[in-house]
């Protein structure tokens, strides 16, 4: 068309509304009576072995009651514990999945951080909808309607995917709020309070219709191992998790029938019966469970048929486990389920004695927990008890009675030491050094103490000031000497160099500065390998570091501090404390004398052994000092000891055919003879051996 000197393209034709009212019926049709397990078997498919197939509840029997629960009014949050691999997301994923193919509603889906939301949308979460077709025809199709953080769905279903967060739980409204690994979140969100107080809240504009579900492995570790009872339905004491809401829920455990009597009871790993096997493997396939009635051995061949047969059973009004349809189920607005790692559908007992031998091993050889808490926490869905302990169990009095076992002279070590380690913890007016004595299987013991406070000579002679490592770079000359320091070996006629030593990077003022310098001077003699620049690194939010120790580069220069140089030719030994601490203490608490003790001698002072209990554990396994405890330079020599034996591979040492500086003998070139000339071991002159393959030609020419 045409208007005045303006040439238009004609407009479309009238859309006819009925079209607008077809898209918008499935917003105004009301809710399907169906529930959450028959929406999940008629919509949502599920991979299993890499292959699409429908939900079947027979898969996991366990799921039925809390998935059809979780559109129950009478009940406003549920917390659901148990270990991986048992389908605890599956749960969650249903709950979505009915609203969007019966019951539209407003979903809030959270997960720990970003990264594992990114996951999850990528992994479970679009495949699932692609993969469904009753889900998929649902999709939005409007702009924004499928981003990574928000789903819009044709009904009215909105999901959003977030990371947890302060502002997140107060933003808006939700009818369902559905969290994953709740233990990750901490006792509380950027200062704003617990997690599950924050989603309830979000639920309360929906009224009964609103429901609160969080499902995790159990994480928070044990606080109190004095309130352990045999009764299956009450929780370890935790601080935070799934475990700490327990006690306010119904509290059901899963209960299944033993195949000989009949009679119902919740398994757990103690239940086990595993034969005394050197191989792992062997003593896995053998595990049989013993029933706690009849006292009859269980194959794993049963715990389908087991698992087919079982029931959720809560706490009752009069102390006695009863189903939820009975009416005697305790007062609360809580469900709650815990499910043990034994009757997960998806483990296997075998796996679990595997894995739980090889984490008790790791436990002997190196004191680190980290594998025995991965498999308490995620294979048997328990919570953690540290064997380091809180920090009370080193106590002084145990210390000295130790040191009272150990008779020893100060400067010598011990007749079984193959290897020494010198570890400097640095402070405003001195080095603090402690010298440690290593067996091959890591036993160890403190053999020496004391401490560098002297500046070194100047070229005028000695300096009339007090030591300053953070002013003065040439104080760390004192240092050099621990280079060729000798330790004499109890009972031999040999003396022994220390193979590494770790000295403390961090202090006042230019004390960083000047550890560079040191460092570099100490290469340039040919001496930098033996140096280590150590850095503490405690423990981070919400999550550990994924190694004890580890190398690297100092960090680059932010975009504040770009003038900042950076010593990109130095590398630090980081070290998780928090976990060396764990480690160190449990060695310290060890009585039996094997792989990991360490041997307290009798000449430490009162004070010296003071500063070994003068940090605590708190819940959270983080160590930070007590109350008027000024000084820890024991402890902190044994957290360096400790990385220096990780860093130089000693966990790894072949007890056969240890390495030449792990040696009492000529080859080890740290090792001097001391005896008499004639009793000096004779070098080895002899030449290579001939091969096999050579033909032997005596008298050839």
């Amino acid at each position: 068309m045409t208007y005045g000197r303006f040439n238009f393209e004609p407009l479309p034709p009238y859309r006819d509304p009925r079209d607008a009212l077809v898209k918008a019926l499935p917003s105004l049709a009301p809710p399907r009576k169906v529930s959450v397990v028959e929406a999940a078997e008629a919509s949502m498919r599920v991979n299993i072995n890499n292959a699409w197939t429908r939900f079947r509840r027979e898969t996991v029997p366990y799921m039925i009651e809390p998935m059809n629960m979780a559109t129950s009014r009478e009940y406003r949050a549920m917390i659901f514990a148990g270990p991986s691999r048992s389908g605890k997301t599956m749960l969650l994923n249903a709950v979505w999945s009915h609203a969007i193919t019966c019951d539209p509603a407003r979903i809030g889906f959270y997960v720990d951080e970003r990264t594992t939301r990114d996951s999850y949308e990528r992994n479970t979460f679009s495949p699932i909808v692609r993969n469904s077709p009753d889900l998929a025809a649902k999709r939005g199709t409007g702009r924004g309607s499928d981003t990574i953080d928000s789903k819009i769905f044709v009904g009215g279903t909105h999901i959003t995917l977030d990371p947890v967060s302060g502002a997140r739980l107060q933003e808006r409204s939700l009818n369902k709020a559905l969290a994953t690994e709740f233990d990750q979140y901490g006792s509380d969100i950027d200062g704003e309070g617990e997690p599950l107080n924050l989603m309830l809240a979000r639920t309360y504009m929906a009224g009964s219709r609103g429901m609160v579900i969080v499902e995790s492995s159990p994480r928070a570790p044990e606080m109190d191992e004095s309130e352990i009872t045999a009764d299956p339905h009450t929780a370890p004491k935790v601080q935070y998790g799934v475990f700490a809401h327990y006690p306010d829920t119904t509290r059901g455990r899963l209960y299944w029938p033993c195949p000989d009597c009949g009679t119902l009871f919740v398994p757990n790993y103690d239940m086990l019966v595993v034969p005394d096997s050197a191989d792992d493997h062997e003593a896995g396939q053998a595990a049989r469970m013993v029933c706690p009635h009849c006292r009859e051995l269980i194959s794993p061949d049963h715990k389908l048929e087991m698992l087919a047969e079982s029931c959720w059973l809560h706490m009752g009004v009069e102390g006695k486990p009863v189903s939820l349809d009975s009416g005697d189920v305790i007062a609360t607005d809580m469900l709650g389920y815990w499910l043990d790692g034994t009757q997960a559908a998806f483990m296997q007992w075998a796996d679990i004695v595997v894995k739980m031998r090889q984490a008790e091993r790791a436990f002997e050889s190196t004191g680190d927990e980290s594998k025995l808490r991965s498999v308490v926490n995620t294979r048997m869905g328990m919570a953690y008890r540290p064997r380091a302990g809180s920090g009370g169990e080193i106590s002084l009095d145990d210390l000295r009675k130790k040191a009272e076992a150990t008779p020893s002279r100060q400067s010598v070590a011990p007749s079984w030491t193959r290897f020494i380690e010198i570890s400097v913890d640095t402070q405003s007016t001195y080095f603090s050094v402690g010298v440690t004595a290593f067996g091959l299987d890591g036993r160890h013991q403190p053999i020496d103490r004391f401490d560098l406070n002297t500046p070194p000579d100047g070229p005028d002679g000695p300096a009339k000031r007090v030591l300053k490592p953070g002013l003065y770079a040439e104080d760390w000359a004192v240092l050099d000497a621990l280079e060729t320091m000798r330790w004499p070996v109890d009972g031999s006629d040999w003396e022994l160099g220390a193979v590494a030593a770790a000295v403390d990077m961090q202090g006042e003022r230019a004390t960083t500065d000047n550890a560079y310098k040191f460092l570099r001077r100490r290469r340039s003699d040919g001496a930098g390998t033996f140096w280590h620049l150590s850095r503490g690194r405690g423990i981070r939010k919400k999550k550990e570091f994924r190694d004890r120790v580890w190398q690297a580069r100092p960090e680059s220069a932010s975009g504040t501090s770009a003038k900042r140089r950076v010593a990109r030719d130095i590398v630090i030994l980081n070290m998780a404390t928090d976990r060396l601490k764990d480690a160190v203490s449990a060695s310290l608490v060890m009585a039996e004398i094997g792989p990991n003790h360490c041997a307290i001698p009798d000449w430490m002072t009162n004070d010296q052994l003071l500063e070994l209990t003068a940090e605590r554990r708190d819940d959270d396994g983080h160590w930070s000092k007590r109350p008027g405890f000024v000084r820890n330079e024991s402890l902190d020599h044994l957290v360096q000891a400790r990385a220096l034996f990780i860093i130089i591979k000693g966990e790894r040492i072949n007890l056969d055919a240890p390495p030449d500086w792990a040696r009492l003998d000529e080859t080890n070139l740290l090792a001097r003879f001391t005896g008499a000339v004639e009793d000096a071991p004779k070098p080895d002159v002899s030449g290579p051996a001939t091969a096999s393959w050579i033909p032997d030609r005596k008298d050839w020419l």
